[in-house]
């Protein structure tokens, strides 16, 4: 599957109104979570006849965001045996949002399937395949250099330095700073925190994952997504 064509990139000249729900922030430290993992699958609404593909992010941890055309969901997972299940909430793209819980069954670094609920009602079933790149070690190096996207006549850009620093703008106006940190070097995830300056309501600072995976070679594209107090962003992102 094409990801850089099939998911519809959410950038932060469209980020999405959180309506003050808050974020968890802090940090991201592992606890072996046996669901970690960048993850490909599809997601079917259960008013909709045609399932959407979808991309995720999941730290050791549990904290996770997925990436379904243009909505994004983040929440967290807890396991125990062979089953998950937690909170979410979803970000549409034109506002609105809703919250609930999943559960299911998965295999550990293979696969997981289940359903979404709200209000005691079933809105949704799903089921990824884990990608391998997710097993790759992670390092300041390998991520290091610069990403960018354009989408029409809006074009953002980032840079990580060697170190793990973050620097960035956007055609908005907008300015990026922040870091890159490494919470499990076994594995191809990484911890963000990035800040936006000049970029009238969507200032501020926002704590997420990022991972790298690949396209026409391996590591040339910046999966990101992550949280603020009031908006969020997510997008794949390839390297220039």
């Amino acid at each position: 599957m094409n990801i850089q064509s099939s998911i519809k990139l959410i950038t932060l000249s469209s980020i999405l109104a959180l309506s003050a729900c808050g974020s968890s922030g802090g940090s991201d430290a592992p606890v072996n979570n046996d669901l970690g993992g960048i993850w490909m699958g599809s997601a079917l609404e259960t008013d909709e006849t045609t399932a959407q593909d979808s991309f995720g992010l999941i730290s050791e941890s549990g904290k996770a965001f997925f990436l379904t055309e243009g909505d994004l969901v983040i929440g967290s997972v807890s396991t125990a045996d062979n089953n998950f299940s937690g909170p979410f909430t979803e970000y549409y793209s034109d506002g609105g949002f809703g919250s609930g819980t999943i559960s299911g069954t998965f295999i550990s670094r293979n696969s997981f399937s289940g359903a979404a609920f709200s209000d005691g009602s079933q809105t949704s079933v799903f089921s990824y395949s884990y990608n391998p790149a997710h097993s790759r070690n992670s390092s300041l190096t390998d991520i290091s250099g610069t990403f960018s996207e354009t989408e029409g006549a809006y074009t953002e850009t980032y840079t990580i330095g060697m170190d793990g620093t973050i620097t960035g703008s956007d055609t908005d106006g907008c300015i990026f700073g922040g870091a890159i940190t490494l919470p499990d070097t076994d594995y191809n995830m990484y911890n963000v925190r990035l800040t936006a300056s000049n970029c009238g309501d969507a200032n501020g600072t926002y704590n997420g994952l990022a991972a790298l995976i690949d396209n026409t070679e391996d590591n040339v594209t910046l999966a990101i997504a992550a949280e603020g107090s009031v908006y969020m962003f997510a997008g794949l992102i390839p390297r220039t």
